[in-house]
């Protein structure tokens, strides 16, 4: 899958497009195909390496909020199913095509809830 996440801190261009090994999703998570990535100041503060009160470790994957449709259910998982279309605020490590994330923090859309529609995100160069 591809992720975008930082070795070192710095500005910007420390920021790296990069491949990395998909993660399956535990016991009580699900995978989800990520459309939409929630990034705030908090990944600034981090990727420039500025005080945080969590640690940030490297290499780091930015991102704290996700929405997109569940890909894979881990085991355990009930109320849910592949397709569903959820959001989650996992903290961090959401930056990437797929994402895994607990059932605890994970939320379903409802459908007569008005919301916008992305119609494309690709992870494509």
């Amino acid at each position: 899958m591809k992720t975008v996440r930082f070795h070192q801190t710095g500005g910007p261009e420390v920021l790296l497009y990069e491949d990395v090994a998909t993660p399956e999703p535990g016991s009580g998570r699900v995978q989800i195909r990520v459309e939409a990535v929630g990034v705030n100041f908090a990944d600034v503060l981090r990727r420039r390496g500025d005080d945080y009160p969590e640690p940030s470790p490297r290499p780091f994957t930015l991102g704290g909020e996700v929405a997109g449709r569940i890909s894979k259910l881990g085991a355990d998982v009930t109320g849910f199913a592949v397709g569903d279309l959820v959001y989650a605020t996992t903290r961090t490590g959401c930056m990437r095509s797929t994402s895994p994330s607990r059932l605890k923090r994970l939320c379903r859309y409802r459908k007569e809830s008005p919301r916008p529609r992305l119609r494309r995100l690709s992870f494509r160069a």
